[in-house]
């Protein structure tokens, strides 16, 4: 900027230069950045043994940071393939932690509903990731109450590969419309990548009742006994048939338990 004059007056000249779409390259080039150090970190994390349960917390979190969203969250496919469980999240109301979603949708099909309970469900039935930018106008599948109940309003979500089956899904979602890029659908892929490459050397898969009947050399009814007095943590699948699973996690901590009243 320079000083002149401008009608016998003191003037000020200069060139104004709109910055906007630079300032615009330089957010989005940080926040690439910050999302390549998120997944580098969690894959430091799975390198030094940390415990599944303990790395699916910790993922959310990348999760809801790096891509600036309210809410992030994991669900595991219970056995059987129908049901998931909510495993870890971000922003949920306490207790959500644990429940289970029905409904979906047998695993392994080759067609795909016109409509199925959550973006989850679809997900999964879909084989590849989902973006849904307008929860209240999407027609693929329905919005889930628990969306509605934290005022959802988009989402994207991709599978968590596992041992011959999907492990899971891994999803982001805001309070406000947005649009996710194929660059955040690429960092979600590559933290559930790193979140599957855990699960694959993880024994942390579901134990029947029959399972740790047989490694404690004990009766089923014995197990079931420990289950229903909250001894032994288990998950009820619903109804005498589903029965319940447990943890190897939860039973090691359950014979420690055992050790030390001796």
């Amino acid at each position: 900027m320079t000083q002149g004059t401008y009608g016998g007056k003191p003037a000020w000249e200069g060139v104004l230069v709109d910055i906007t779409e630079r300032k615009k390259i330089e957010d989005a080039l940080g926040l690439r950045e910050r999302q390549q150090q998120a997944v580098a970190k969690l894959g430091q994390r799975a390198l030094e043994g940390v415990d599944l349960s303990t790395l699916l917390d910790e993922a959310v979190v990348f999760v809801s940071r790096s891509l600036q969203v309210e809410y992030a969250r994991i669900f595991e496919v219970l056995p059987g393939g129908d049901n998931l469980i909510l495993r870890a999240g971000v922003g949920w109301l306490e207790g959500r932690i644990g429940e289970i979603k029905t409904s979906a949708g047998q695993i392994g099909g080759t067609t795909v509903p016109s409509h199925v309970d959550s973006q989850s469900g679809y997900t999964l039935l879909s084989h590849e990731p989902v973006i849904a930018e307008d929860l209240a106008r999407e027609e693929r599948f329905d919005g889930p109450r628990m969306a509605a109940e934290h005022g959802v309003a988009s989402g994207v979500s991709v599978i968590i590969p596992g041992r011959g089956r999907p492990f899971g899904v891994l999803g982001a979602h805001s309070i406000r419309r947005r649009s996710f890029s194929q660059e955040d659908v690429f960092f979600l892929q590559s933290v559930a990548n790193v979140v599957a490459s855990v699960v694959v050397q993880s024994d942390n898969n579901w134990l029947t009742v029959t399972d740790v009947a047989e490694f404690l050399q004990v009766t089923e009814e014995t197990v079931r006994r420990w289950i229903r007095r909250s001894e032994l943590p288990a998950l009820n699948l619903g109804g005498p048939r589903a029965g319940y699973r447990v943890y190897p996690s939860d039973l090691e901590r359950f014979i420690d338990d055992r050790l030390i009243r001796m």
